[in-house]
């Protein structure tokens, strides 16, 4: 598997919004595939709507996903507060007015 982006040597912090859609979870899909020091046995965060979506990640990924339920795209709050504990953030939903809030909260 061929990677376009460096991963630290440590294990990041990594949180991914959107792991229940199509692109999201082929995101996590790779991610958790990575043969990357850093990566291995590294949990993954994961924001989901709805309690009814953390029983599908845990059958697909066990224990490598870690989900946070959260209202939705529009909870800029709890994506702030969860962002901010990590080192990565990737956002495969269509929320566009998260990426100035989550930029500042990052300092």
């Amino acid at each position: 598997m061929q990677h376009f982006f460096c991963i630290p040597s440590e294990k990041p912090k990594i949180l991914l919004i959107g792991a229940t859609g199509y692109i999201g979870g082929s995101i996590l899909s790779h991610l958790l595939a990575c043969d990357s020091s850093a990566l291995k046995e590294t949990p993954i965060t994961c924001l989901v709507r709805g309690e009814d979506r953390i029983p599908k990640l845990n059958k697909a990924y066990g224990g490598l996903v870690e989900p946070v339920i959260y209202r939705d795209l529009d909870d800029t709050e709890k994506t702030i507060e969860v962002a901010s504990q990590h080192d990565i953030v990737v956002n495969t939903t269509l929320g566009f007015t998260l990426l100035p809030p989550l930029l500042s909260s990052k300092d």
